[in-house]
Formats: structure tokens, sequence, C-alpha cells
């Protein structure tokens, strides 16, 4: 996503869709997201969802989201 003043909030929507997508529809146990690592704004934004770093390598950021066992 790129910002755009009059999409605001849209990251978010977009963001917890996916995640719901991914964990409920695909039935995956894990998300994986890249990230540059001067997006700031963005890796906030993946750690409010519960989006860990795992590897940073060179300019790039390497995030993960485990499915939450019940």
């Amino acid at each position: 996503l790129y910002k755009n003043p009059k999409l605001k909030g849209v990251g978010k929507k977009l963001l917890k869709t996916l995640i719901d997508y991914g964990f409920n529809q695909l039935r995956l146990n894990k998300l994986i997201l890249f990230v540059f690592e001067n997006n700031k704004r963005a890796i906030l934004l993946y750690k409010a969802f519960g989006f860990k770093t795992i590897q940073k390598k060179q300019n790039l950021v390497k995030m993960e989201l485990r499915q939450q066992c019940n």
C-alpha cells in the first residue's frame, strides 16, 4: 500500500481482511511478510496486529504472524 490521504484507515482494514482470509479461509498456520526497514509506519501497523520481526537482511525486515491456538 502506498500512502494516499484519501485512503486513511484502508491499510488496517486490508490487513485485517488478509489475516482473516489467510487463517480462516486458507487455514494457514502463519503469515509472513517483508517490509522495507525504513517504512516505520507499516512496521508499527504490523506489530499492532501481532506480527513479530524474525529476520533483518539488507534493507528488508521479515515479519511473521502465527495462528493463535484456541
